[in-house]
C-alpha cells in the first residue's frame, strides 16, 4: 500500500466513527462495520488483511 493510499484510508475511517470509536453507538454493530469495510476496500482496491492491519495501527496512533 502506498503512502498516498495509506492517507486515502486514514481520511475514509474518519467518516465511519463506529469502526473505532467504542463511544459510538453503532461500534457494536458487525453488518454495519463489515459493510464499511467493503466500501472502504471497494474505493482502495485492497485486501482485507490490509485495512484491518492499517486500523490497529490508526485506532492506536489516535
Amino acid at each position: 500500500m502506498t503512502s498516498i493510499e495509506e492517507e486515502r484510508l486514514l481520511i475514509d475511517l474518519k467518516g465511519y466513527p463506529h469502526l473505532y470509536d467504542k463511544e459510538c453507538k453503532d461500534f457494536r454493530d458487525v453488518v454495519k462495520r463489515n459493510n464499511s469495510w467493503k466500501k472502504i476496500e471497494q474505493i482502495l482496491h485492497a485486501t482485507d488483511i490490509e485495512y484491518i492491519f492499517k486500523y490497529f495501527v490508526y485506532r492506536h496512533c489516535m
